[in-house]
This record gives structure tokens, C-alpha cells and sequence, in this order.
């Protein structure tokens, strides 16, 4: 009997996003293989008695599957998405969006993440970086309108070199757009809680 569902179910799901991330297999191939496989416990296990560790087996087992199933789908679906604003990005020069981070000094820039509203005249929901090289002092919730240059994430170089652009797909990052000048529309938008909790870690900071 299982005595940890939770730990199974965690472990199946992050094997199906994992599988999802860096597995070329389409949705469709995911769920033929999960129904077969689903099929053959189910055939392996039919005569088994109510309270048999075997039903528990099949149970279970059919369950971890689902978990591998269900993040792989997702994670596919996100990846394709992923792949889509990738492509909006790169057809954009004029963008409008929001601040939703604080800043990060760099040696040459200073670091935002921004959330890409519009793309021209183009609705859209982008996450991104945002290397901002002017002078002005942007905060969270600042509504920005600016022109950049958009640079797709670099993937492994070689085989057990560090994916960047699957690591940054991970956090919901596209891309990075970097930026000399940008225009202020409005300011104090975005979520009051995350607003509070920036300017917390902004003081935190501060005096340290």
C-alpha cells in the first residue's frame, strides 16, 4: 500500500513536465503510449481481489501515469505557446507593457522583468527581460511604451551544457528585450500585494 500519494503523484508530475521539456513527442504519441500502458495494468491486474496489494499495485500505478501524462500535456502545451510568443516577439519593434519586478543592478544595464502587453496593435500576454541601459528609475507597475532589440534565448551548446532557454521557459521568460528608451505611461498599476511585497524586498535590500 502506498503511504506517501503525494510523493507519487509529485514524482509522476514533474517527470511528465520533464518529459514535456525535453521530449519532442507530440500529445497525441503521450496519450497512446499512456493508454496503453494503463490498458495493459488493467489487464495484468482484472482478477485481483478487493483488498489484494496487487489492486493497490494497479491503482497506484495507473494514477503515476495519469500524474507523467498530465504534466507532459501541459508542459507541451506551454512549450507551444512558448514557441508562439516567441515568433510575436520577433516580428515586434514597438512594444507597451509592465514592470513586474524590481530592478537588478548589472555591470552595463539594469534588469526589469516586464510583462509585454501590446505588440504594435496586437493584444498580447508576454513575460520577459527587460535590459534597460537609459537613466530613468523604473519601479514595479510602471505602464511602459519603448522600441528594443528582442534576443532569443541561446539553447545547450553541447550535450551536457546548461539549456538557457529551457531553463527560462521554465520560469515563464520568452526572451530578452533590451532597451534604450522608454516612455512612461502611467504608473502604480499591477497587483497591490505583489506591489507590497517588491517594496519590501526593495527596503530589505536597501539595508543590507
Amino acid at each position: 500500500m502506498i503511504k506517501r500519494p503525494l510523493v507519487l503523484i509529485t514524482i509522476g508530475s514533474i517527470i511528465g513536465i520533464l518529459f514535456g521539456l525535453y521530449c519532442n513527442i507530440s500529445i497525441a504519441l503521450f496519450v497512446a503510449c499512456a493508454i496503453f500502458i494503463i490498458s495493459y495494468i488493467l489487464a495484468k491486474y482484472k482478477n485481483a481481489k478487493r483488498y489484494d496489494n496487487t489492486l493497490q499495485i494497479q491503482k497506484w500505478s495507473i494514477i503515476f501515469i495519469i500524474c507523467i501524462l498530465i504534466g507532459s500535456i501541459y508542459t507541451t502545451i506551454k512549450s507551444k505557446e512558448y514557441e508562439n510568443h516567441n515568433r510575436q516577439m520577433q516580428k515586434g519593434t514597438a512594444y507597451i507593457g509592465t514592470i513586474i519586478s524590481n530592478s537588478i543592478q548589472k555591470e552595463y544595464y539594469t534588469q526589469y522583468e516586464l510583462r509585454i502587453e501590446k505588440i504594435g496593435q496586437e493584444n498580447t500576454n508576454i513575460k520577459l527581460y527587460l535590459h534597460y541601459q537609459g537613466k530613468q528609475n523604473l519601479e514595479y507597475g510602471d505602464k511602459i511604451a519603448l522600441k528594443g532589440e528582442y534576443i532569443e534565448p541561446d539553447i545547450a551548446r553541447n550535450d551536457k551544457g546548461f539549456n538557457y532557454k529551457n531553463y527560462l521557459k521554465s520560469n515563464g521568460i520568452v526572451g530578452t528585450l533590451k532597451a534604450k528608451n522608454i516612455e512612461i505611461l502611467s504608473k502604480n498599476n499591477g497587483n497591490l500585494i505583489k506591489k507590497f511585497a517588491c517594496k519590501t524586498r526593495k527596503i530589505y535590500r536597501k539595508s543590507n
